[in-house]
This record gives structure tokens, C-alpha cells and sequence, in this order.
């Protein structure tokens, strides 16, 4: 189905076909909104059965990322305020790595660590490689485990944790940082305003790109997308673009305070990618051929979304229907029922 039919099909369920009291502009907000609900709504019960795993399965997929051993990752970041990483922490976990999720990240599904094998050790052949699942780990677990012999983490038990670390210690805050190409670094907090003067056309840098002298700007108005170099808009989205994080997504993997024998080569991640952005324009609404953007979900994935999408309409003008709309379309029971 296209964004168009979609259009049509709201209109349809609210009984506004001619009289539409929705704006363009408001119905590309509510498609995309009606889009993420109905995403929440099916990874809370992803591969319950197979009809939730064919739900979202179009934004199922795999990273292959290369991690990098956090001590080395502080003392490389000349951005740092920390030039080692302290002792004890490097001594009491000294293998942990770190990586960074791909900018469509969304949920994730699982995680595997391949470890290369150093030496010969039990059943394992030094030069070979090995493979674990890796387990979440949350902030109340850590403190649990950390000194409990049969979780503690270690090479055939290791642990996938999502969060950042702020290494500036002169103030309380986590802020992202520029190289001179523009690119970011690490950090999830704006600091100070936007500085115009340091963007765009009085940049060096491509359009979009911050200064390494702008130490007073905040998230980047523009995205590089993966490897491609191609630089979109983080204010106005374009059609189709997929991203979700306005900074770096960091996760670490904890194995224990040894890396000698076991060392993280490769990690793989199975994720939800964040959906594509859905954008009508008015062109395509006047145009009678149907030239909008195809939705890249099954049709009846789309119908479930158009209930969604109906369910707030409804909703956002009062209309009485709302009680009897949720009964009268509900296709796809919840697997708990």
C-alpha cells in the first residue's frame, strides 16, 4: 500500500472522505506515530508465534560490528579528560569492549560475541575462534552478579550492556564532541546553543558539518548515514529516511578482567531497524496517478496500522465511534489471549 491509500483509507474509517478535518501536515505526524505504536506494540511480543515475528519481520536485521577494548577507546579519544582509564577498573574489568549500533538502531533482538582463541586452553585450540550468546545485563543485575562465581561474567558468559559513559570529570554533564571532518564523537548531552556562525556556508567543513573550534553547539542538524557519506536532515526528514538516534548508540560487552586467552574479534547483533519515515506531500494528493512512497510492510500489517491511525483521529476529534472502532476491527488477537 502506498501513503496515499493510506490517506484515502483513514478518511474511509472516519467518515471524512469529503470533508476531510485533517491537515497534511498533521497526517504525517499521525502515520508515524500510528507506525511506531504499532511496532512497540508487536516487540513486546516478538516470536511469541509466528504470526508476531511476520509482523515486523521487514525490519528485522543483522550488524556485524567490530568492538574496540574500552581502555583503548579512552585512551585514543583526544577529547577525553581521562588519558588511562583508572588502574582498578582496568584491572577488575579489563575485558570489556565496546561498540557502536548501527544509526537505524531500534530494539534489539540478541546478541552473539566470537572470540578468537589466543592459546591452547581446555578444549579449545589456540588460533581457532569460539562463539557465545551474549546475556542483558541491567543496572540492579550488575551489582548482583559482579561477585557471584556461577554469573559472574566471563568468556562463555558474557554480558551486553546499553549505556554511555561520560568522561568529562571538570563538568556534570556528557557532551558531544566534534573531530575536525565533522564527524561526532561520543557523548548523548547538548551543550550551550546552537552557534549558526560555526554552520553551513561559514563552515569549512561539507554543509551540515560543526567546527572542532565550536565548543558551543549542540546535536548536529545533519546525519552521516552509515558508510555512504550522505548527509541528511535530523530537523526535516525526507522521505523514507531511516535513522532514530540523534547521537551513537554505545553498547558494551563485559567478559570478566581477563582478555589474554579469549579476545572479542566480532560481534553480532540481530535488531529492529527503526521504520522509514512516511512523508505525503501535497503534489502527490492532487496528482490521480498515485505516485506517493510505498510502505514497506505487508498489506495486512498496513490495515493494522490504518486502525491504529483511525484509533487516533478518533481519538484527537472526540468522535463518539471511538468506543465501538477497537471491537469492530481487532484482526489479530494478542497471543496472551
Amino acid at each position: 500500500m502506498t501513503a496515499k491509500q493510506i490517506f484515502e483509507a483513514m478518511q474511509t474509517e472516519c467518515k471524512k472522505v469529503n470533508a476531510p478535518s485533517l491537515l497534511l501536515s498533521e497526517y504525517n505526524y499521525y502515520i508515524n506515530k500510528a507506525v511506531n505504536n504499532y511496532i512497540n506494540k508487536r516487540y513486546n511480543i516478538y516470536d511469541i508465534n509466528q504470526q508476531t515475528s511476520d509482523d515486523i519481520r521487514v525490519l528485522k536485521s543483522t550488524a556485524i560490528l567490530i568492538p574496540k577494548l574500552q581502555s583503548d577507546a579512552i585512551q585514543n579519544n583526544p577529547s577525553s579528560d581521562l588519558s588511562v582509564i583508572h588502574p582498578i577498573i582496568s584491572k577488575l574489568q579489563g575485558a570489556t569492549y565496546e561498540v557502536d549500533l548501527p544509526s537505524d538502531y531500534l530494539h534489539l533482538l540478541n546478541c552473539t560475541c566470537y572470540f578468537e582463541v589466543t592459546k591452547n586452553w581446555k578444549c579449545y585450540n589456540g588460533g581457532s575462534y569460539a562463539k557465545f550468546a551474549a546475556k542483558r545485563l541491567t543496572a540492579d543485575s550488575w551489582s548482583t552478579i559482579i561477585n557471584d562465581y556461577f554469573n559472574r561474567p566471563t568468556p562463555e558468559r558474557p554480558y551486553y550492556y546499553i549505556h554511555n559513559i561520560n568522561k568529562n570529570t571538570t563538568v556534570p554533564t556528557n557532551p558531544v564532541s566534534w573531530n575536525s571532518d565533522g564527524s561526532q564523537n561520543d557523548g548523548t548531552d547538548m551543550v550551550g546553543l546552537y552557534n549558526v556562525t560555526n554552520h553551513g556556508e561559514n563552515n569549512s567543513n561539507s554543509e551540515g558539518a560543526y567546527s572542532a573550534d565550536d565548543e558551543n553547539s549542540n546535536f548536529a542538524r545533519t546525519i552521516t548515514l552509515g558508510d555512504s557519506n550522505i548527509n541528511v536532515s535530523t530537523i526535516e526528514r525526507a522521505t523514507a529516511q531511516r535513522y532514530g538516534n540523534a547521537s551513537n548508540v554505545r553498547m558494551e560487552i563485559r567478559y570478566g578482567s581477563d582478555n589474554s586467552i579469549f579476545k572479542l574479534a566480532v560481534v553480532s547483533v540481530d535488531y529492529i531497524k527503526t521504520p522509514q519515515t512516511i512523508r505525503l506531500t501535497q503534489e502527490q494528493i492532487d496528482l490521480t496517478e498515485d505516485t506517493s512512497q510505498i510502505l514497506e510492510y505487508p498489506d495486512y500489517v498496513c490495515q493494522e496500522i490504518i486502525n491504529e491511525l483511525s484509533y487516533l483521529i478518533m481519538g484527537q476529534s472526540g468522535d463518539p465511534r471511538l468506543q465501538t472502532q477497537v471491537t469492530l476491527n481487532q484482526t489479530i488477537a494478542n497471543p496472551a489471549q
